[in-house]
């Protein structure tokens, strides 16, 4: 699902930053890494009393504040006692979040959607059972028909090639619709949590702006892609998406291959850049319809490449009218192809379902904010390094999860949170919960649809998306 520039076997995802960013967010690794170890492995008391009743909209407030000053704390003093507070004191805002998620969930969303596609779980379940048990009685009959064939002269193989051809095809075409099935259920599962997804922005909005900022993406990005994009970007704060928008430039790209944010990248791109007639507002001229313009303007395009310190590309006079005032004018449009360095975010391609295209993105959109991010990615890197080491402060061993890539395993809800970078910026933990509890994936982190429940994680991304 990830890649980054930095890890061995190839361009992994996400290199870490340099300069006073990179050993900033170095500071953060080692304390939490020292957090990891104390001799309490739950840290401090993150719910002080009973949080089962509907938290106030006070209290949230209030629990954000703390969480800010703890970040304060640790920011003035780095060390593991207050990262573990910090992140304690992020959950602890976010378990209170939670309650009012969840109320809101149960009185605005269909609860019987869950039961029925549980049941439609098991029927299929049933049906792939049965299906799997059937295939080796298939495979013998095809086995004695073929035995048949061979012994019978060309003139009366027709009939058993038939019969050969039917069976495979019957067989065929219920394993497709088995696999059809199980496509749509997948399909509904990530709809209903993308649903709750929804319903968790707005309960966060009550406390920031939030789901406000779409994302500027290159001009070549397809409509598509922004589409895909823009629609991500609606589970995260609005600041977030902001200082993303403030950083290096992004292009987004559709593929058919495994997703990715890579946050330096050469691309190859063809952009076009628009400059107004002249250096002289007085000079300017503009024309109520397009027939009333002039053939050509008077300045040739070296002499206004002159006046703009000759910028690249290959020049070219174009006619532009202007969406405010509706009235045509001559613009001098600067055509670049070539290379450049910018941020490059992979979706994936129409062949995907919908939902799986938006859990998907968010998933990479969270890389991509966490790089601009420090006080997530220091609560993040808190979590899974206390998660994955033992009370005595002995890590989890590394296990190799594919080619390159390596994961120290805890009970999360899938192993590739516990991931480990060679970059000191991007964990797991953001992507994942941001694309479970936003986007519908592992069973929102609740225990749904077989996947284990992660209360803890949950509350980590709440409380990130309610005070960072």
């Amino acid at each position: 699902m990830c890649d980054g520039i930095n890890d061995p076997g190839g361009p992994r995802r996400c290199p870490s930053q340099r300069g006073e960013r990179r050993r900033e967010y170095r500071r953060a690794l080692y304390a939490a890494q020292k957090a990891a170890a104390i001799t309490d492995p739950a840290g401090p008391d993150s719910t002080p009393g009973d949080h089962s009743a509907i938290a106030a909209d006070s209290q949230v407030r209030e629990a954000c504040a703390a969480a800010s000053a703890a970040f304060a704390a640790f920011t003035s003093n780095q060390d593991f006692e207050t990262l573990r507070r910090y992140e304690s004191a992020v959950r602890y805002a976010g378990e209170l979040v939670a309650t009012q998620v969840d109320a809101e969930i149960s009185a605005r969303l269909d609860p019987t959607e869950l039961d029925r596609l549980d049941a439609d779980a098991a029927v299929l379940e049933a049906a792939a059972i049965k299906h799997a048990s059937e295939k080796r009685a298939v495979e013998q009959r095809v086995h004695d028909l073929r035995a048949k064939l061979r012994r019978l002269p060309p003139s009366e193989r027709v009939q058993y090639l038939d019969e050969i051809d039917e069976v495979i095809t019957d067989f065929n075409q219920r394993t497709r619709t088995l696999q059809a099935v199980a496509a749509e259920i997948e399909r509904r599962r990530l709809a209903h949590g993308a649903s709750e997804g929804r319903v968790a922005a707005e309960v966060l909005g009550r406390y920031r702006q939030y789901g406000t900022v779409v994302p500027d993406v290159h001009q070549s990005t397809t409509k598509r892609a922004q589409q895909v994009t823009a629609a991500a970007s609606t589970v995260f704060p609005a600041d977030w998406m902001t200082a993303s928008n403030n950083s290096r430039r992004m292009i987004v790209k559709e593929s058919k291959d495994r997703a990715y944010y890579q946050h330096q990248s050469r691309v190859r791109v063809s952009e076009d850049t628009d400059y107004d007639y002249s250096a002289d507002p007085k000079s300017e001229q503009t024309w109520a319809t397009r027939k009333e313009m002039p053939p050509a303007p008077e300045k040739s395009t070296v002499d206004r490449m002159r006046e703009l310190d000759w910028p690249d590309g290959e020049p070219k006079w174009v006619a532009v009218r202007d969406p405010e005032t509706r009235r045509w004018g001559w613009k001098l449009r600067m055509t670049y192809k070539g290379t450049v360095t910018m941020s490059e975010l992979r979706v994936p391609s129409s062949a995907s379902t919908a939902e799986d295209t938006h859990r998907t993105a968010i998933h990479e959109m969270s890389h991509r904010v966490e790089a601009f991010n420090v006080a997530a990615t220091a609560a993040c890197l808190s979590f899974r390094e206390r998660r994955t080491m033992a009370a005595d402060g002995t890590p989890h061993p590394l296990q190799q999860y594919a080619k390159g890539e390596y994961v120290r395993p805890d009970d999360f809800v899938d192993v590739y949170v516990g991931k480990q970078y060679q970059s000191s910026v991007h964990t797991e933990v953001l992507s994942m919960g941001m694309e479970s509890v936003f986007g519908g994936s592992h069973g929102g982190l609740k225990g749904r649809h077989g996947y284990r429940a992660d209360p803890e994680h949950r509350h980590l991304i709440l409380g990130l998306c309610a005070t960072v």
